[in-house]
Order: structure tokens, then C-alpha cells, then sequence
């Protein structure tokens, strides 16, 4: 049952945002920050195995899930904060869900007079990470770009009611873990800079910060530095959380995360991947019949057993033994050099090609074609073979939603 399930249920007046997974999920603030106060969620995270049951992260404080932006351009500088509920918002995009069978996902778009953004938040069904992808697009010539994610993780209030972690900074990531049992989250963003602070809130208030080992309740957060975007150029900047009972395995769920394209795992990733929500969604994926582009090539269920692929009227599954040849159907004339034309299951029409075969016109006998052997059926083209093909791909993806149903 998907984390989510287990929250309490919003009011009626208000729509709540957020993803979910099987034991991650993420309240998601209109300004793009990780809290959403209908729900009061901002980070909750249940650890498999022997532990106990994971309660919120941050709402038990002060719901401190901060992003924030700075650059010059030619209105000098600028700087974004978005934290709401703690500090407010600057930002508010508009959001919409797209999320797959494999990731919840949940999409924001703004705009400012210097730049659009987007803002992807992402939670695995089955995984301990949260991904938080930010692509800004210049409108403007930007210089001196700084993005930067703050938080102030309390491990420890369910069970002892302490705001205290032990805080660690590495190149690229940093970590709180609980004092009580060692839960750890780790921030993560390739070549950022990680810092320890006091109430920053800002990327300028980040880096005055401390690099310096502490158990204290402060608050951590990572800047990556883009640098400057002319009018029309794109930078995406990732950040990942990762979750587990002690440091070491946080820091590598987090910086794994942070640095992969391929959040559905099916070893595809973004912008190749045309749905890196779904993981039977990618380039060289068997298509089958249901409304999905699943090898992305633009085209929707294509060569699967039910589209006419060769124009004749008939599907594999209306009994179109040989989909790529027009001359091929249930009710075709004989065609020469095709052994089944008919898709009856006898064979007509094979000529005698020296080597010692001889036509028949038993209906119980194999159809011998270019060294293939068949009971029954076409043998020409290989049409029977990528229709069971087609046809266990769609059982394959017919498990895959029971499994996810259950």
C-alpha cells in the first residue's frame, strides 16, 4: 500500500500535492518547497525491515523545506525564497501530476521576468529517494546562478522529542541522522556545495555557513553553482534525499540518486526515455495494444498484435497470421512463395524448390519454410513469432499493474 495511504485525509476546500511511494512520500508546497500544510507533510520516510515506523521529518518543527535562487541580470540582482509555509514564496508555478506505474511525479511551471522554470518533484513506488529536478530557461542574459536546497531534518522528535542530529558534510551531500537509532537523510546535487547553518534561508545565508561536524539542531542544505545563461539557454539542476538507518547507505541512495537520468529503472534515461515514470516505456521497448508509445518513436502501439500494421484490414488479433504483408489475411488467394496466405493453417501454394519437399495439402503436416519448422501457421515473414512475442509482453505488462493493484 502506498505510504500515502496511510496520511490523514485532506478537507474538502483544499486539494493537497504531494508524491508517494511504498515507503517514501513528499507534502509539496505551491512555491515547490516540501511541505504541504493540509496535509501537514513534508518529508516521511517508513525504513523496511526491523525499524520502527517513520514518523514526519520536518513538520514536528518548524516545516523547513526551503529552495532558493539568486543571479544578476539586468535588473542587477536577484534572489528567490520559497518555503512555505516557513518563510513564504517568491514563486507559484502551476502543478500538474504525471506520474507512471513506477514514479509518482508531480510537475510545476512558472515564470519571472528573467526566466521559466520548471519544478519536478519524484518519489520511486519502490525506493528510498526523493528527486527534485529544477530547469530554469534564461529570458534574459543571467550571470553568477546559484540554487540552493535548505532543511531542517528532526529525526528524533517522534521518539524523543529532540530537534538534535548528527550533521555531516561531504563533497556534494550532507546528512542528519537521528541520535536515537542512527535514521539518516542525506541531501544530495552534483558539484554542489554542502553547508551547515543557523535559520538560513537563502544561498548567501548557505554558504556562510559551516563545513564542521556538529550535533545540534541546525538546519543543512547544499548549493550548485550553474554560472551564467544567455537568452535561451537551459540548466537543470538535481537534488536527491536519501533515506536509510545510518549515514553511509544515505549518502550513497543520495548522491546515486542526484547523478541518474533513469528514475524509472529500465536503463533508459531522460530525455531518451519519453516516460521515465514507466518502466515498459522506453527506446527498443515491445509495443502492445494500449494507447502508449512504448518504444518512443512517435508512433502508438504499432507492430503490436492489434493494429493493422500492413494496411490489408487485419490484426494479429482478428487472425492476421503475417502483419507485414499485406498479401497475407484470413481469406487471402493463394500468393506464391507464401505457404499459408490464408492464415487457415494449411499449406497451399509452396513451390517445389528442387531440394526434395513436396507440397502437400495435409492440413496436420509441419510448413516447411527457409529451414523454419512450424505446426500450422505462417512461416515466411516471422509474423507468428512477433505475435507470441507481442503477446507475452502484454501478459508481462498485465502482471506488472496486478502487482502494482495489490
Amino acid at each position: 500500500m502506498p505510504l500515502a495511504l496511510l496520511l490523514l485525509l485532506p478537507s474538502a476546500d483544499a486539494e493537497p500535492l504531494y508524491v508517494a511511494g511504498a515507503r517514501v512520500a513528499a507534502g509539496v508546497a505551491t512555491d515547490g518547497s516540501l511541505c504541504d500544510s493540509t496535509l501537514e507533510l513534508c518529508l516521511r520516510w517508513d525504513p523496511p525491515g526491523d525499524a520502527p515506523m517513520g514518523d514526519d521529518l520536518l513538520w514536528p518543527g518548524w516545516a523547513y523545506e526551503i529552495w532558493a535562487a539568486e543571479w544578476t541580470g539586468p535588473g542587477g540582482a536577484t534572489t528567490l525564497e520559497n518555503g512555505a509555509p516557513y518563510t513564504g514564496s517568491d514563486l507559484s508555478p502551476t502543478w500538474t501530476y504525471a506520474s507512471g506505474p513506477d514514479v509518482d511525479v508531480l510537475v510545476g511551471v512558472a515564470s519571472t521576468p528573467d526566466a521559466d522554470w520548471e519544478l519536478r518533484v519524484e518519489a520511486p513506488w519502490s525506493g528510498d529517494v526523493v528527486w527534485l529536478t529544477l530547469t530554469l530557461t534564461a529570458r534574459a542574459r543571467l550571470a553568477d546562478i546559484h540554487v540552493a536546497r535548505i532543511v531542517d531534518v528532526d529525526a528524533d522528535w517522534a521518539w524523543t522529542q529532540s530537534y538534535a542530529t548528527d550533521n555531516t558534510v561531504g563533497e556534494g551531500w550532507v546528512a542528519s541522522a537521528g541520535l536515537w537509532d542512527g535514521r539518516a537523510v542525506v541531501l544530495a546535487a552534483p558539484g554542489g556545495e554542502a553547508r551547515m547553518c543557523s535559520a538560513c534561508t537563502t544561498v548567501e545565508g548557505l554558504l556562510a555557513g559551516t563545513t564542521t561536524e556538529t550535533e545540534a539542531d541546525v538546519q543543512i542544505g547544499v548549493d550548485v553553482a550553474v554560472g551564467t545563461l544567455e537568452v535561451g539557454e537551459r540548466a537543470k539542476v538535481r537534488f536527491a534525499y536519501g533515506f536509510a538507518m545510518d549515514v553511509a547507505d544515505a549518502v550513497d541512495l543520495a548522491v546515486g540518486a542526484a547523478a541518474d537520468d533513469d528514475h524509472d529503472d529500465d536503463g533508459v534515461g531522460a530525455p531518451d526515455d519519453c516516460d521515465d515514470a514507466d518502466a515498459d516505456v522506453f527506446p527498443g521497448a515491445v509495443e502492445t495494444t494500449d494507447g502508449r508509445d512504448e518504444d518512443c518513436d512517435g508512433s502508438v502501439d504499432e507492430e503490436s498484435a492489434g493494429v493493422d500494421d500492413d494496411g490489408d484490414g487485419w490484426a494479429e488479433v482478428d487472425g492476421d497470421c503475417d502483419d507485414a504483408s499485406a498479401d497475407v489475411y484470413p481469406g487471402a488467394d493463394p500468393v506464391d512463395g507464401v505457404a499459408d496466405a490464408d492464415c487457415d493453417g494449411e499449406a497451399e501454394g509452396i513451390p517445389d524448390d528442387g531440394a526434395g519437399d513436396e507440397d502437400t495439402d495435409d492440413p496436420d503436416a509441419a510448413i516447411v519454410d527457409d529451414g523454419i519448422e512450424v505446426e500450422g501457421g505462417c512461416s515466411t515473414s516471422g509474423g507468428s513469432k512477433g505475435a507470441a512475442l507481442a503477446f507475452a509482453a502484454l501478459l508481462v505488462a498485465a502482471a506488472r499493474r496486478d502487482r502494482r493493484a495489490a
